[in-house]
């Protein structure tokens, strides 16, 4: 089902939320929505009331009626939600999930579902913010109020050292479907050296070096460009931690896209930790595309 956009459904504030992005991300892209809801003991589903599980009943009714041109189905699937959500997502062109919110200061919680999920899934991921709304993705109106009627608000795509070829072809498509910009924001950091090595003395240099880092943003972006010539680009190559340049490029943004290396570790799964700041602190939706 390669016209699919999968959402996750528990029936929470966050769920919903999820669903309702979901929704609108797949009339941009002309795809269809599965509502599932995953759970460890299958209780059935009830065709009559429109139940699956714990989902609140006129759940999907009320979805349709927000989005009415969007094909949408809700089911239930058994087993451990981590596992068969990453199952699902290998037939599907989008998985979204949603979070809980803490607090300004904390950030959101990512539960062990979530996180499970975002280490393990085969299609792009994108965790949605619990009070996210259709006018958050546009920028004000003239008047400085929200407005789902403006022009989109820009992509902000995290680019790391090593090339990242599928974050990078999503972060262009979805800043394309939507008119918007998209911001390209490399971090890098000196790595720790002997104080009178000549590669500290070169760090004195900081104009040269963040020279080299724009050189090499502007190469790995230069046939991405070329392939979407319609997308205006913004690049910003700064010193500083890739996590909290990309929280703040965030601020402003309607969609952070981040990679994931296709990697395990015997613990687990590899996140990266650009990735798992903005995941805990970026305002917006943040998509995680595998690599490899």
């Amino acid at each position: 089902m390669a016209d699919t956009v999968i959402a996750g459904l528990d029936g929470t504030t966050g769920s919903v939320a999820a669903s309702d992005w979901a929704a609108r991300e797949a009339q941009r892209r002309g795809a269809e929505v599965r509502l599932v809801h995953v759970q460890e003991h299958t209780p059935g589903y009830d065709e009559h009331r429109g139940v699956v599980g714990g989902i609140r009943p006129g759940t999907l009714e009320e979805l349709r009626a927000r989005h009415p041109q969007v094909p949408m189905v809700l089911e239930e699937a058994p087993g451990q939600p981590a596992a068969a959500l990453a199952d699902l997502s290998e037939d599907a062109e989008l998985l979204v999930l949603g979070c809980r919110q803490l607090h300004t200061v904390a950030g959101y919680l990512l539960g062990s579902v979530s996180l499970a999920t975002v280490a393990r899934t085969m299609c792009p991921l994108v965790l949605v913010r619990p009070s996210s709304r259709p006018e958050e993705e546009h920028m004000p109106d003239a008047s400085g109020l929200p407005s789902a009627a403006t022009p989109y608000r820009e992509i902000v795509l995290g680019v790391a050292s090593e090339p990242c070829s599928s974050q990078t072809a999503f972060a262009f498509d979805a800043a394309g479907r939507r008119g918007a910009t998209l911001h390209a924001v490399h971090g890098w950091r000196p790595l720790p050296v002997p104080p009178d090595s000549p590669e500290a003395l070169a760090l004195g240099k900081t104009e040269a070096l963040e020279a080299d880092a724009a050189r090499l943003l502007a190469e790995r972006l230069a046939p991405w460009r070329e392939r979407f010539p319609e997308v205006e680009v913004k690049e910003e190559a700064s010193l500083g931690p890739p996590g909290r340049l990309i929280v703040e490029a965030a601020q402003g943004a309607g969609l952070v896209v981040l990679g994931r290396p296709a990697r395990h570790k015997p613990y687990g799964a590899y996140v990266g930790p650009a990735t798992y700041a903005a995941l805990h602190h970026a305002p917006c939706p943040v998509a995680v595309v595998p690599e490899g």
